[in-house]
């Protein structure tokens, strides 16, 4: 036991005390660690509850579009992506992409190498496609001019006699021209 010369009751208030004093002490840390979860979690709270929001937005309004589907809805829609396309050809006046025209070229290569590839109109319904590249052979060279001619009808191809003189790694250039490509 220890030994102190203070009286019993005094050190019995005095524990007393001290055991108030820690139940303060630790009620306040346990507020102020609260205090800080709550101000920690209110970025997360804030962001789930606009989500909901959106999510509830969206909800109703698609509840509200499957109420109001009907065939006017679709025609409606129809006729505007019509009125869109209409409008495209307008400006492109019916003429080929060139990515159209590429995307064609690309197709019957087969293992023809393809490095350069320009595109030019030189009349209102002319083009005139210039393909430079490599060959790994004579053959496929050959096969890709003949699969050309048969892409569009009118192809007309200007492949020199000197591109074929080497029978393998033949670089080439060779000109595509089709008059009644609109």
């Amino acid at each position: 036991m220890r030994h102190t010369l203070i009286p019993i009751n005094l050190k019995k208030a005095l524990r007393h005390e001290y055991h108030i004093r820690a139940l303060v002490v630790l009620l306040f840390m346990l507020s102020v660690s609260g205090i800080i979860g709550i101000v920690s979690m209110m970025p997360a709270f804030v962001y789930v509850k606009t989500e909901s929001d959106n999510i509830s937005k969206t909800l109703s309004a698609l509840q509200k579009s499957a109420g109001n589907i009907d065939g006017k809805n679709i025609d409606n829609d129809a006729a505007k992506q019509a009125n869109i396309l209409a409008l495209f050809n307008d400006q492109s006046k019916g003429k080929t992409n060139n990515s159209t025209i590429i995307d064609s070229i690309i197709s019957v290569r087969g293992n023809v190498r393809i490095t350069s590839l320009a595109i030019s109109r030189t009349g209102s319904t002319t083009i005139v496609v210039t393909i430079q590249g490599v060959a790994p052979t004579r053959d496929s060279l050959i096969n890709f001019k003949n699969q050309l001619a048969t892409v569009t009808p009118g192809n007309k191809i200007d492949l020199p006699i000197s591109a074929l003189a080497k029978s393998k790694d033949i670089q080439y250039s060779l000109t595509l021209t089709n008059e009644k490509m609109p």
